[in-house]
């Protein structure tokens, strides 16, 4: 079984690709006059925060996960990234969440391998998340359900 992305998963990604872009042109044409007015590297700033955000939003969350009989395996990065390996035998169990959005909450589920989380599956970015959570119950051990907030939100995109 192997993990689905959802159209939000996609407008994440042309949102990084729009940021990154629009960050280049702007310095390369604007460069000059944005430095020399008080206050201009204030847009720098908050386009590398976004840089930032956006990079580790693709990195943590916009995984692809695919499920064997006896294995897991990671790619992060839309399914680009480096291909990691799991053994189900060596995969400590699984946390879930629950985080408020605005219109609906979305849910998570975090794949952990000893203390460390290897996959984060969210409802927001796959659009077969009920599926996988029935087959993550079936094969993995629960481990409880983990509060969110902004503070540890921030916590996991580091």
């Amino acid at each position: 079984m192997t993990s689905k992305f959802r159209y939000t998963a996609y407008m994440s990604l042309a949102f990084f690709v729009l940021i990154i872009s629009s960050g280049l042109w702007h310095a390369s044409i604007f460069k000059s006059f944005f430095t020399t007015i008080i206050g201009g590297k204030i847009i720098y700033v908050i386009l590398g925060i976004a840089v930032v955000s956006s990079f580790t939003t693709v990195r943590t969350k916009l995984i692809k996960a695919s499920f064997n009989d006896d294995t897991l395996t990671v790619r992060h990065f839309f399914g680009f990234g480096k291909r990691q390996l799991f053994y189900l035998n060596d995969i400590t169990g699984y946390f879930t969440s629950r985080a408020p959005g605005r219109y609906m909450h979305h849910n998570y589920i975090y794949i952990m391998v000893g203390t460390r989380k290897v996959a984060k599956i969210s409802s927001q970015y796959h659009s077969n998340f009920e599926e996988l959570r029935i087959h993550i119950q079936r094969h993995l051990h629960y481990l409880g359900t983990v509060e969110t907030n902004v503070i540890t939100e921030l916590i996991d995109l580091s």
